[in-house]
């Protein structure tokens, strides 16, 4: 009996040490990847380790550029760039003075000019920038440049308004010419006109005769012929009226 307990409890403590060795999982669960995960994987680490190289090396990029690009803002001038700008600046100041005094002489000319005034505003404007002590070179360059430019713009319209004042100068001058020869034809038919009703009158036609007389004949005072008496034109009498306000010894004198 004792035997048969003793291999009963046996039997039951190499059973229990059979389930609690069953429980125990001595194998640890490892999830070990395919080699085409393991190369996936590496593939993505490499990305991103040059995505962030690439950022680092435009932020550097950046940072070394922004320095460069604040000191080309606000860097001085040269020399070069300020002879440059003072030569625009006085060429463009002779052009504006020449072309104000044309604007002034063609409003004083009260003629009808076929052109419009020269506009001087813009280039006024940039000599007036290109005094200031305190430009970057950039905006010394970018002054220079439209102070060039409008100065050939400002030649161009000047030129273009000095011959529309020749043209309404000539016109001018030919309206005036015009008039004037009308005034003096004018003059000439109303001096006829007055000698000829003149001449329809007593004291006209002596006047004629007077005319007559000194440039045909060189006589001072006027003869007419009168009849003879025997049906015949001839000189030996004077006429009444001109004895009348000659006297008789000057007609006596200027028909001997």
């Amino acid at each position: 009996m004792p035997e048969t307990q003793n291999t009963r409890a046996s039997r039951r403590a190499a059973a229990a040490s059979a389930d609690a060795t069953s429980n125990l999982d001595t194998t640890p669960n490892l999830d070990i990847p395919s080699s085409a995960d393991r190369s996936r994987r590496t593939h993505r680490r490499l990305a991103g380790i040059g995505a962030a190289a690439a950022v680092g090396i435009a932020l550097t990029a950046g940072l070394v550029q922004a320095p460069s690009a604040i000191a080309a803002l606000t860097s001085a001038p040269s020399e070069a760039q300020l002879r440059k700008g003072a030569a625009v600046a006085q060429d463009a100041g002779i052009v504006l003075t020449n072309a104000q005094a044309l604007n002034n002489v063609v409003v004083a000319s009260g003629l009808d000019v076929p052109a419009a005034p020269v506009d001087l505003a813009e280039l006024t404007g940039d000599v007036k920038a290109l005094q200031s002590d305190d430009l970057t070179a950039d905006r010394l360059t970018a002054l220079t440049a439209s102070a060039a430019k409008e100065t050939d713009e400002v030649l161009a319209d000047t030129e273009t308004l000095q011959n529309a004042l020749t043209q309404a100068r000539e016109a001018e001058a030919q309206r005036i010419a015009a008039e004037e020869a009308a005034r003096i034809e004018a003059e000439r038919a109303a001096a006829e006109a007055a000698a000829l009703a003149s001449a329809n009158t007593v004291e006209g036609a002596k006047a004629t005769a007077r005319e007559m007389a000194a440039s045909q004949y060189g006589w001072g005072v006027p003869l007419c012929p009168l009849s003879s008496g025997e049906g015949g034109l001839g000189w030996s009498r004077l006429v009444e009226g001109a004895v009348a306000e000659h006297g008789v010894e000057d007609v006596g004198a200027a028909s001997s």
